[in-house]
């Protein structure tokens, strides 16, 4: 269902709207990887939602768009307006987008990413304790709450278009409706017991979304969502320049950071090399998770473990001991070790 829209031109649209999210210029690197790989520390067998929905997206697409059979089905246009509800409302629902687009506006303002995002909207529980942290905790906060923190955060990072683009297709009368059964197709229109009319007062009128109403609403969901997912995937292929080499991370401590790829060469995780051969690792791929030296705080923000703090210590580093010497370990596909850039010594004033 594409009503008188051009979903390719509306995808084109959103796409100009996201893209500025997805430029790792002006912003902390590290920051930037982690919230493209959705780091987390409870993901004993690889758990990768966002890929899951957008299996799960293409199978609906697929189809939505298939020749259904007459015999079987009594009205087969009734059979893809539901199709094309569940469509939209698993579009909707989908935790790992927002998640996703909420880091990336926080760390555009210059905060840190976390695991979760919406934490802070969590329900306290009774007496005003505050629950424990844990990975996707945010199942407890509505849709609405992180499309209007989404809302916020765009503001606060200077991309208000981003939250913005959400009133064009957000319906949360239709999402309730059939979450809950309840509607009724009659004709080309969408009957619900609540919807925009009774919001306008219109005490008189049913609550219908006629054909071209819910058409709109589909596709522009299906562009905002599409042109994300496009988007996501590019920027974890476009820096598969960068494997197998180690570039300047914590100027500091001398650490190096080095982006680990798939076969496929899309991103997969990330390993910090710290002048004093030890390694702070995450990699995410279909079997499991790997963490060597990661773990996330009590703040949801990603911590990485570097070893000792020295006293006496190297002239270029805390981490080795005064008379030690910078060593790394090697990067993937390597046997020989990295080497600090010369001429990098000092961190560069702002």
């Amino acid at each position: 269902m594409t009503g008188l829209l051009d979903p390719e031109q509306i995808v084109a649209q959103y796409h100009d709207i996201l893209e500025p999210l997805f430029e790792m210029k002006g912003i902390e690197a590290f920051e930037f990887v982690c919230t493209l790989l959705q780091v987390g520390t409870d993901e004993s067998i690889g758990w990768d939602p966002l890929q899951e929905s957008r299996e799960f997206v293409t199978d609906l697409s697929a189809l939505s768009g298939m020749e259904l059979p007459k015999k079987r089905l009594a009205n087969a246009g009734r059979t893809r307006v539901r199709l094309a509800l569940l469509y939209y409302s698993h579009l909707m629902e989908m935790a790992a987008p927002y998640h996703t687009i909420a880091n990336l506006l926080r760390v555009r303002a210059g905060m840190p990413y976390v695991d979760d995002p919406f934490f802070h909207l969590v329900p306290r529980r009774p007496g005003g304790k505050e629950r424990r942290r844990s990975r996707w905790m945010g199942s407890a906060v509505g849709t609405h709450q992180k499309i209007d923190e989404i809302k916020r955060m765009a503001e606060v990072a200077g991309h208000p278009r981003v939250g913005r683009a959400f009133d064009a297709f957000y319906q949360p009368d239709l999402l309730r409706a059939v979450h809950e059964s309840g509607f009724v197709l009659r004709g080309g229109e969408l009957l619900m017991p609540r919807g925009p009319r009774a919001r306008a007062g219109d005490e008189a009128g049913e609550n219908t979304m006629p054909a071209e109403w819910l058409a709109e609403i589909f596709t522009r969901a299906y562009a905002y969502f599409h042109a994300f997912m496009k988007l996501e995937t590019r920027a974890r292929k476009e820096y598969a320049k960068l494997r197998g080499k180690c570039v300047p991370y914590e100027i500091e401590l001398k650490a190096l950071l080095e982006l680990l790829f798939d076969k496929q060469e899309v991103l997969q995780g990330f390993k910090v090399h710290w002048p004093n051969k030890l390694e702070s690792v995450f990699r995410r791929t279909g079997a499991r998770c790997e963490l060597v030296n990661v773990k996330i705080d009590s703040d949801g923000s990603v911590n990485l473990y570097m070893g000792e703090i020295h006293r006496d210590h190297h002239p270029q580093t805390a981490l080795v001991p005064k008379g030690g010497a910078l060593e790394y370990t090697p990067a993937e596909g390597s046997d020989q070790p990295p080497r600090w850039p010369k001429g990098l010594e000092s961190k560069p004033e702002e």
